[in-house]
C-alpha cells in the first residue's frame, strides 16, 4: 500500500533544472514511497512545513540558514553560459573584452534579494571587466534562472548560469562554456549551516563560487544529514 505523497517545496528554477533531473534516483531508492514537487520561493517556515506536511524544503540562497535543522547541500559556481550557435554567430566573443551589455541575460530568483543584474556584475568584476551599469541592464532580464537558461538554450544571448542548474545541458552540449577564464571567488562567499557539508569543488573553468543551496528537511540523504521533525508530523506513509 502506498500512502500519501511526500511533499518536497523547491524554488520553481532548482525544481525545474536540478530535482526533477533527479527524481529517478529519488524513487530508485524509495520504491515504495510517491513524492509530490511544489514550486515556490517563499521562505523556509518550519511551522508551515510541520501544518501543511512538508518533509522537505529547498531553497537557493546565501549560505546558513535561520532553520537549525537546515542544511547545506552544495556550493554554487557562476559560469556564464551559451547556445553554441550563438557563440559561433559571434566569433568576436573569443575574448571576454568584446562582450555587450545587450548580449547578457540577467536573472534574479524570488527571495534571494539583489538586482537581475549582480551575478554578472560579480563575474566581470571577478576576470577584470567593468562594464558600466547602463550597459548591463542592456540585457535581457527575467524574474526566474530558469527563463534566463532557456533563453540562452534559444540561440539569445550569454546567461549566467549556476553550475548545478546548467551542469547537464554543458555535458550534453546543448550549452557550452562562453569564457573560460578560470574560478573566482565572489563578494558571497559561502558559510557554514547549523549542519556544515564539507564544500564539493567541482574542476570547471570559467565559474566563480557566489552561494548556497540549502535544505531543511525531515528525510536524511546519501549525502546530507538532515534533523528529523517530530514524529507527529511526519506526512502519512504506507
Amino acid at each position: 500500500m502506498w500512502g500519501e505523497p511526500v511533499n518536497i517545496s523547491c524554488s520553481p528554477s532548482l525544481a525545474m533544472l536540478w530535482l526533477t533531473l533527479r527524481l529517478g534516483s529519488l524513487y530508485r531508492a524509495n520504491p515504495d514511497m510517491a513524492f509530490r514537487v511544489v514550486g515556490e520561493s517563499d521562505r523556509v517556515d518550519p511551522s508551515r512545513m510541520s501544518r501543511e506536511g512538508i518533509a522537505a524544503a529547498v531553497r537557493l540562497g546565501a549560505a546558513g540558514s535561520e532553520d537549525a535543522k537546515a542544511v547545506d547541500l552544495l556550493d554554487e559556481w557562476l559560469v556564464p553560459v551559451a547556445a553554441p550557435s550563438f557563440m559561433q554567430a559571434h566569433p568576436e566573443l573569443r575574448k571576454a573584452s568584446k562582450l555587450k551589455g545587450s548580449q547578457l541575460l540577467h536573472a534574479a530568483d524570488p527571495g534571494e534579494g539583489g538586482e537581475p543584474t549582480e551575478e554578472w556584475a560579480q563575474w566581470l568584476g571577478a576576470v577584470g571587466m567593468d562594464l558600466a551599469p547602463s550597459a548591463l541592464r542592456q540585457g535581457t532580464q527575467f524574474n526566474l534562472s530558469l527563463l534566463a537558461v532557456q533563453a540562452a538554450l534559444g540561440g539569445q544571448g550569454i546567461a549566467m548560469g549556476r553550475l548545478a542548474l546548467v551542469l547537464h545541458y554543458l555535458t550534453s552540449g546543448r550549452l557550452v562554456l562562453a569564457f573560460p577564464s578560470g574560478c573566482f571567488p565572489t563578494r558571497r562567499t559561502a558559510s557554514s549551516a547549523a549542519l556544515p557539508i564539507p564544500p564539493r569543488r567541482p574542476c570547471w573553468p570559467g565559474c566563480s563560487t557566489r552561494r548556497r543551496v540549502s535544505a531543511s528537511s525531515a528525510m536524511p540523504t546519501s549525502r546530507a544529514r538532515a534533523s528529523r521533525r517530530p514524529r507527529s508530523a511526519a506526512p502519512a506513509r504506507a
